[in-house]
């Protein structure tokens, strides 16, 4: 899961590098508004991977220490039942 998240932000990455030079930021109009959406959406399109990979990290982590917490506290506890 990691690699998709990881492939989605460098695609965005690179549509920023490679559309930037080309929309026409010094124009006034439609034209204008469409090359701010078109540079708002790949950048939320970046942040949004970026933190899903962050995320990701963390959550793999905090999952692992409390699945050790409970398995030491499943040995601590007695079983009654058959």
């Amino acid at each position: 899961m990691n690699q998709r998240y990881l492939l989605c932000f460098l695609l965005g990455l690179a549509l920023i590098i490679y559309g930037l030079p080309r929309l026409p930021l010094h124009e006034t109009g439609l034209v204008y508004l469409f090359a701010v959406l078109w540079m708002g959406f790949a950048l939320l399109v970046i942040g949004g991977n970026g933190a899903a990979l962050l995320y990701k990290r963390n959550q793999t982590k905090t999952n692992a220490q409390f699945q050790s917490k409970h398995k030491r506290e499943a040995k601590k506890v007695k079983r009654y039942v058959r």
